[in-house]
């Protein structure tokens, strides 16, 4: 079974010996047949497929690998789903987590990533906090926090609360190949 350490994703973009570019039959080959697979014919010159493993996508273009997420972090309660560090069969995340109901919530992650040298630019996104992380100025990682109060709610509805209410939590994460 593939292992994937989340810090080591989140500082390079990289899902284990997988990278943004890779082919489809590399990531196949690397990570192993999905559990499903949907086409979608957007324009006639490019051809996008998102392969499927558990709540992890890796969506392709012209068989090219340009973005990899799992927003399934959180359960409906807004507890940390711990799928998303064992399902699938074909690979496992490791993270840094000891005690997940605090160490998914953002000070504490954020903390993590200043004191292992990663430059994230922090900002509100409609009802989530976002950490953005330029890799290379070729990837970006974008770290997705969610907050029950802040749910379908604008940042100038949800800026009423203080940090401890929101209670923002790790929730979603998005690695993209940067295209400007």
């Amino acid at each position: 079974m593939l292992k994937v350490e989340l810090l080591e994703m989140i500082r390079t973009g990289r899902f284990g010996p997988v990278s943004i570019d890779d082919s489809r039959e590399r990531l196949l080959k690397k990570i192993g047949k999905p559990e499903c697979s949907t086409i979608f014919d957007v324009e006639s010159v490019e051809k996008y497929e998102v392969l499927k493993y558990n709540w992890w996508e890796f969506t392709l273009c012209n068989g090219i690998l340009f973005r990899y997420q799992n927003k399934y972090a959180l359960d409906r309660s807004y507890k940390f789903d711990y799928e998303f560090l064992t399902k699938p069969g074909n690979f496992k995340i490791n993270s840094w987590f000891n005690d997940i109901e605090y160490d998914t919530k953002i000070e504490p992650l954020k903390e993590k990533l200043i004191k292992s040298g990663i430059h994230f630019i922090r900002e509100p996104f409609y009802d989530t906090i976002r950490l953005l992380i330029d890799y290379n100025k070729e990837v970006e990682i974008e770290i997705q926090f969610h907050s029950e109060i802040a749910f379908h709610k604008n940042p100038d509805e949800w800026n009423v609360y203080t940090e401890k209410e929101l209670n923002w939590k790790f929730g979603a994460i998005y690695v993209t190949k940067k295209t400007n």
